[in-house]
């Protein structure tokens, strides 16, 4: 099932950029965006083709959307350095997050600190009104420490 809101914030996104851009509109795009909408998050690419096989949508058209919707700014790449595979978050959400995520087994965890969410929505920033913010840190957990 789609999560309507974030799709609908998502496609907004999409659409705003396409036309700016002068590019194609195309179908495809708009059902991987619904796909990667769909998966739990952080996903994988392998996820969204599972997904896109029944539709006939090639590897290349998946992976070709979803450095467009890195780029316009709906997902991030989250750094994995222990498996050479790729995850990704959509981030499109209008919700602040604290990301864990560990360079060697890939886990992410969210976690809440009261001093740094105020620090970054409570500051001024000169011409820019924020909206939400990801924050990523990156290290070792606790299993593969030991």
């Amino acid at each position: 099932m789609v999560e309507h809101d974030l799709y609908k914030t998502s496609l907004k996104l999409l659409n705003a950029y396409i036309w700016e851009q002068k590019l194609r509109h195309t179908m495809e795009r708009e059902t991987v965006l619904e796909i990667v909408c769909t998966l739990p998050q952080p996903f994988m690419p392998c996820q969204v083709i599972k997904e896109a096989e029944a539709k006939h949508i090639s590897q290349a058209t998946i992976y070709n959307a979803l450095q467009l919707f890195e780029k316009i700014g709906i997902i991030h790449m989250l750094e994995r350095k222990a498996r050479s595979k790729s995850q990704y978050e959509v981030i499109t959400t209008h919700t602040n997050r604290l990301r864990l995520i560990c360079k060697k087994c890939g886990r992410v965890s969210d976690f809440k600190d009261l001093a740094i969410t105020n620090a970054v929505r409570l500051r001024k920033y000169s011409n820019f009104n924020p909206e939400h913010f990801t924050i990523f840190v990156y290290g070792e957990c606790k299993h593969c420490r030991k």
